[in-house]
């Protein structure tokens, strides 16, 4: 059995230990080429937390005097109402169109694999989230390897993978997870039999599919639960993992997809780590529509022309502008039907917060992101921990969260 330590307060960088454990597992093999093993492999890490940075929190309130810890995915309803996914609280928030913030799910700073009503039940990294016309939210709980459902009453279910496989204890500071991971989520299958592997982003069609980045592919999950692979290949050979093609269905390959969004033709949009953005039509072609892969920068243009940095969260808006979340370039980067791509609002030499009016806004880590009907975007800034929103002119405010620009200790950092 192998234990791995994280010692900072991070729950980011876990999706490296599917990695780790494929080469645990095949350590003994001579040869790169060999299958993957299939069958599970027992494991225990720990994960030790370090001091609070200032401005974080987990307070339920009125705008600026709310707080969060490490804000992450955005979803919004019909009313008007967000649904963060809080991730360094373990929890998941509903902020009213007035900036009204509750605990909607979860117990703060309580990680765990339970589900039930409320503050019974418990997340372990809950990464992104999607709301459905209905009301219901998905949830993408990174840790745990599921997709969890909240229904219009809070409660939270388990729609696919399996929690269970995941045992947490807490003592103080230190986290400790025991178990078994299925290996690089290469089970496709209905409800609890599907298996992930630290699923990153989430989106909905008009039909009610859910649709999931994990691993180096795209997950569909059908409204019966039937999981299957819409693009990119399940890694059953070591060459199987990540790389970069355009293609349709398994002939697509990914390099770490994050984040995802759906227009109003039912085509996706995927934030690929190979700096660029890859569009999906629903038969699964797969194409890319701005940046070149592998090709980091700050630039504006059109397609290829285009770079980008530290790509994370991304949202469509109804006449079809892609706004994406460029972190490490402290920008929001707009992107036109056409992949004209532009700078928003941000500066990658102005990053900070500082609400204004461009080019004079500034942004720090900005990773989650949704637009309302009336063209105004929200963005969670995981570092400052806030929410920011961003008017169709351009006007930067902070919504609700924290407005002081935070100390961060050493052991407290936030890495992506």
């Amino acid at each position: 059995m192998t234990l791995w330590r994280f010692t900072r307060y991070q729950f980011s960088t876990l999706f490296s230990l599917s990695f780790v454990l494929i080469l645990t597992a095949c350590a003994d093999k001579p040869n790169v080429d060999q299958d993957i093993p299939l069958e599970h492999t027992p494991f225990r890490y720990s994960v030790t937390e370090g001091p609070l940075p200032e401005g974080a929190g987990a307070t339920d309130a009125l705008g600026t005097n709310a707080k969060f810890n490490k804000p992450q995915g955005l979803a919004i309803d019909l009313k008007g109402n967000l649904y963060l996914a809080d991730m360094g609280n373990q929890t998941i928030r509903k902020i009213s169109s007035k900036g009204s913030v509750t605990t909607l799910a979860g117990s703060p700073a309580v990680p765990g694999s339970i589900d039930g009503k409320g503050g019974e039940a418990r997340f372990y990294g809950a990464q992104s989230i999607a709301v459905d016309t209905s009301g219901y939210l998905y949830v993408v709980d990174r840790n745990n390897n599921g997709i969890r459902k909240i229904n219009t009453d809070g409660e939270v279910s388990t729609v696919a993978g399996s929690i269970d496989d995941l045992k947490i204890v807490t003592e103080g500071k230190t986290i400790t997870q025991t178990g078994t991971i299925p290996i690089a989520g290469i089970t496709n299958g209905r409800g609890v039999a599907a298996r992930f592997s630290f699923p990153q982003g989430i989106a909905i069609d008009h039909r009610g599919n859910l649709f999931v980045t994990d691993g180096n592919t795209v997950r569909k999950i059908t409204k019966a639960g039937d999981v299957t692979t819409f693009a990119g290949k399940l890694p059953i050979r070591f060459e199987d993992f990540g790389g970069y093609a355009d293609g349709v269905g398994e002939a697509a390959r990914f390099n770490h997809p994050t984040g995802i969004t759906v227009d109003e033709k039912d085509n996706l949009y995927v934030v690929d780590a190979s700096k660029i953005i890859r569009r999906i039509t629903p038969d699964g072609t797969v194409s890319t529509l701005a940046g070149s892969a592998d090709s980091g920068g700050n630039i504006d243009g059109k397609g290829k022309a285009a770079r980008f940095s530290g790509l994370r969260g991304i949202t469509v808006d109804a006449v079809g502008n892609l706004y994406v979340c460029d972190a490490i370039n402290h920008n929001i980067r707009k992107i036109s039907n056409e992949g004209m791509v532009s700078t928003l609002v941000g500066s990658i030499k102005l990053s900070g917060q500082l609400d204004d009016v461009t080019p004079a806004d500034r942004l720090l880590d900005p990773v989650g992101i949704v637009v309302d009907p009336f063209g105004n975007l929200y963005v969670s800034d995981a570092i400052y921990q806030s929410i920011r929103k961003i008017t169709p002119t351009g006007e930067i405010s902070t919504f609700v969260g924290n407005t002081v620009t935070p100390k961060w200790p050493q052991e407290s950092r936030y890495y992506f």
